[in-house]
């Protein structure tokens, strides 16, 4: 009886890791894939949302990549969430330096600062015009073709929302030893091809390093109404966009 228990565990652990197995082999070649998909230069319009939050060891190296950008046209829009440190001087330089292409705001001031970064990119929106949103990181940096990656990705697959990796700068040994370990986490959580084509809320996973909305269908849905509650906002709103019919793709840009 117990060598036979043994032999039906045996299977089910053979069975759950050749699983595992082919998920994760699937994931990478699903990112690979969506890696060398072609990058546009031009058209349509894309604004670029970053809301910054006692970030000034890392917004500058964020808005120097995104100043790089070889995609036309783009403006980029930043805004203070209530920092205590040096982010807004900095931002308020580079928009000196940058009248052109940076616009920066400073956040309202919450009454009980909890999950603001919701609330700070949903009143950013509300100054762009452009026909895509790219919301970002301030501790992300971004390769030049990033934004054209983006949307010739959305475009391609008709996406209300493209979501996945950016480049991160990583400051502190506890983010060097989690980041790795949150992407290959994502490896084998759940299959990433499947999301664009399948309907259910449930299959779905973002990363609040790149977010890249069709604008819209972000105002039809509310945007960041129904995540302002919400600490993991980018998962949540990731569901809402399939919850309204819309379809989630999930890439890396960060790498060629």
């Amino acid at each position: 009886m117990i060598g036979q228990l043994l032999h039906i565990y045996g299977i089910l652990v053979f069975a759950f890791c050749s699983l595992i197995f082919l998920i994760t082999a699937s994931n990478i070649v699903w990112l690979e894939h969506t890696l060398t998909s072609d990058r546009k230069k031009t058209s349509p319009s894309v604004a670029v949302l970053i809301s910054a939050h006692n970030d000034a060891g890392h917004i500058g190296h964020c808005l120097d990549s995104l100043l790089k950008q070889d995609y036309s046209p783009y403006q980029i829009y930043a805004i203070d969430d209530n920092s205590s440190d040096g982010t807004w001087e900095i931002l308020k330089d580079y928009m000196l330096r940058y009248p052109r292409k940076l616009r920066a705001y400073k956040a309202e001031v919450l009454p009980e600062h909890r999950y603001g970064k919701a609330r700070a990119v949903q009143e950013l929106s509300l100054h762009a015009k452009e026909e895509y949103l790219v919301s970002t990181e301030p501790d992300t940096f971004h390769r030049s073709d990033s934004i054209g990656k983006a949307i010739a990705i959305a475009e391609k697959y008709h996406a209300d929302l493209v979501t996945g990796y950016a480049g991160r700068r990583m400051s502190t040994f506890s983010e060097a030893a989690t980041e790795p370990a949150m992407y290959f986490l994502s490896l084998f959580s759940l299959p990433l091809y499947l999301i664009p084509f399948t309907k259910s809320p449930a299959l779905s996973l973002a990363t609040s390093q790149l977010m890249c909305f069709r604008h819209a269908f972000f105002k039809e849905i509310g945007g960041y109404e129904e995540a302002r509650n919400y600490e993991l906002e980018h998962l949540k709103i990731a569901r809402a966009v399939k919850r309204h019919g819309g379809k989630v793709v999930f890439v890396d840009v960060k790498d060629t």
